[in-house]
């Protein structure tokens, strides 16, 4: 079965705000509509993968250069 395409244009839209404002910040859809469940999704999926990169850096002894503040 494949997706409607307003599901994927909802998707869409809602992985490139989590992304683009890096998964911080509040939730900007309506809350219990499918656009804001997708946002809940993507930031959750956002969220882990940025939690692997720093576990991995931790393990590997590298660091993050987007993670380093300007002195």
């Amino acid at each position: 079965m494949t997706k409607s395409s307003a599901y994927r244009k909802d998707n869409n839209a809602a992985k490139a705000h989590v992304y683009g404002c890096d998964g911080k910040g509040p939730n900007p859809y309506e809350e219990g509509t499918r656009p804001a469940r997708l946002w809940d999704k993507w930031r959750e999926f956002y969220m882990n993968g940025e939690s692997r990169m720093d576990e991995m850096a931790a393990a590997y002894g590298e660091f993050r250069p987007d993670r380093l503040e300007a002195s």
